[in-house]
């Protein structure tokens, strides 16, 4: 099976690769070329029509008859769609519809049509094939996915909607279902502890040579989840069954347990594991063989990846997924070094103003070929899922080029700014502060999140809330405040002349009790949030975003 998956993924991959490589070379033909047909091939919808599709034969003209839009302009056309209405901002009908997050609080739901899915597996396999030439291994053993649930619902249309994961990955071929650690039922099971429970008692009887999922916190969840549950993991692998501890829907538990057996002889590795590591029970020591882990590195979630030594060992190599969204998949990455991607142009047209214009009315709209390597920009889409000049509030650098394409590298959500006084705090300052912080302290810290509080009657300041994996001393904690204090007047000068100009008070550091942020996670997860989705919160304006933990104890600045 390795060797074929290999040879298939290998000759079809060569030919994606030739495809990017000659699209790089000269990026704005091959952009104007989707964009041109993607405006034919829906010049028939109600929003073609409405927008003038059929006039559409430059990138110029598009500019001219298109607007721009963010979701809420185009809610109802989607809708619409739910309805069963046909051809309204595509000529195909969706297969599902992404529930995603949405910035008002009513969810998003993003058609996936059959083309767009298309285009987001090449890019994923085009993904792959990279990480197989640099990692041979990967497909050696099972690959750890873990997904969010394919169905949550129905339009009345009867399309299903849920998260664009789980359908992708119940949608693969036959013959990648049996390099699968996990089956795809296990992702339908509600209870958010009883689904990782399962996953890891699957995965941890199986020689797991890849993890790949989004999102890395929920790498450390389950490595944590592991330790703690080892022995009752060891023991439903030593009798071929799962604890009736947690709760399972009847019909998954009796297809689970009607697929696994007793398997002793593991189970007895995995006490010898456990005494020999004086205790410790991590993925280094009963998946020695990983070759390769896959999840996002960049933005807020980077302060994750220095949990990943302790548990996997210093060697076990870390490739991004690229600039990925419900939306969009919009970047290839090709190495594991940092997380800059090739744009993805034959499957997305891209628009870009510079950073400094966003809030203009006369703001300049750039094509791909016009960026500068260095630069940040705001992205806007036009693809296959009917958004068309889509406003994704996103924050990407140009890293330097391929050829003539731009690599790009996601920095954060338009949204992660606060300014309560003129200082433009970024969510991205905000997480280089306390990553410094954290170093320069030695500390370990499970989550942290940081808050606008104010009253009407006092100077407003910031809050770190943070849970600490060991809890430190006074003076450690004291000092670890100091220091991001002091790394964010460094990083942005606003707020240095803030602090000074006592416009902003001091900080506050509320230690979180420990197991905090997992109850959050889960209260978050239960209300409807998608594992792949659920961001930790760099950066929040919210006055009260602190009631949701328990606070042990509050340190000031003086």
């Amino acid at each position: 099976m390795d060797i074929l998956l290999r040879f298939l993924i290998w000759i079809v991959g060569r030919g994606w690769v030739k495809e990017i490589e000659e699209a790089s070379k000269n990026p704005f033909k091959a952009q104007e070329a989707y964009l041109l047909d993607l405006m034919k091939r829906n010049q028939e919808t109600a929003y073609g029509k409405k927008y003038h599709f059929d006039h559409v034969k430059s990138i110029n003209d598009f500019q001219r008859y298109v607007p721009l839009v963010n979701y809420e302009k185009v809610r109802r056309y989607v809708e619409e769609m739910a309805l069963g209405e046909k051809s309204i901002l595509t000529q195909e009908n969706p297969l599902l519809y992404a529930m995603t997050s949405g910035t008002t609080g009513a969810p998003k739901y993003i058609p996936i049509t059959p083309t767009s899915r298309a285009h987001k597996a090449k890019l994923m396999r085009l993904w792959i094939y990279h990480c197989m030439k640099d990692h041979p291994g990967i497909f050696r053993g099972k690959i750890l996915s873990i997904v969010s649930p394919e169905i949550e619902g129905y339009t009345p249309s009867g399309i299903p909607f849920g998260a664009e994961s789980g359908h992708a990955y119940s949608n693969l071929p036959k013959w990648i279902h049996k390099i699968l650690a996990v089956p795809i039922e296990v992702f339908n099971i509600e209870d958010y502890d009883a689904r990782y429970y399962v996953i890891l008692r699957l995965a941890i009887e199986q020689n797991i040579s890849m993890i790949a999922t989004v999102n890395p916190s929920t790498i450390v969840l389950l490595s944590q989840l592991g330790n703690r549950y080892s022995q009752l993991i060891i023991d439903d692998i030593m009798r071929g069954t799962i604890t009736p501890e947690f709760e399972i829907e009847k019909d998954i538990r009796a297809l689970l347990e009607s697929r696994i057996e007793a398997n002793p002889k593991r189970a007895s590795q995995l006490r010898k594991i456990i005494d020999e590591s004086g205790g410790d029970f991590f993925p280094k020591h009963y998946w020695p063989k990983l070759k390769l882990i896959s999840c996002w590195k960049g933005g807020t979630v980077g302060l994750y990846l220095k949990n990943f030594p302790k548990y996997f060992g210093p060697d076990v190599p870390v490739r991004d997924f690229g600039y990925l969204a419900s939306e969009v998949r919009g970047s290839i990455v090709l190495t594991d070094k940092g997380q800059s991607g090739v744009l993805a142009i034959t499957s997305n047209f891209f628009e870009f103003v510079p950073e400094s214009q966003v809030s203009q009315s006369d703001k300049e709209f750039l094509t791909c070929d016009q960026l500068e390597v260095g630069e940040r920009y705001y992205v806007y889409i036009t693809n296959e899922n009917g958004l068309y000049r889509y406003n994704m509030d996103d924050l990407i650098v140009v890293t330097g080029l391929y050829h003539k394409s731009p690599m790009i590298e996601f920095i954060q959500k338009g949204l992660g700014v606060t300014s309560i006084t003129g200082e433009k705090l970024y969510e991205s300052q905000v997480v280089t502060a306390v990553d410094r912080a954290v170093s320069s302290g030695r500390l370990q810290v499970e989550f942290f999140a940081t808050t606008v509080e104010y009253t009407n009657d006092e100077t407003p300041h910031y809050t770190f809330l943070v849970e600490f994996q060991k809890d430190p001393s006074f003076s450690e904690k004291y000092n670890f405040l100091r220091q991001i204090d002091t790394e964010l007047s460094s990083l942005n000068v606003e707020y240095e002349n803030k602090r000074k100009s006592k416009r902003l008070r001091h900080p506050n550091l509320k230690v979180i009790k420990p197991g905090g942020f997992r109850a959050y996670r889960k209260k978050k997860v239960l209300g409807g949030v998608h594992d792949g989705q659920f961001k930790s919160c760099g950066l929040t304006s919210q006055n009260e975003f602190s009631k949701n933990f328990e606070i042990v104890e509050v340190i000031k600045v003086d």
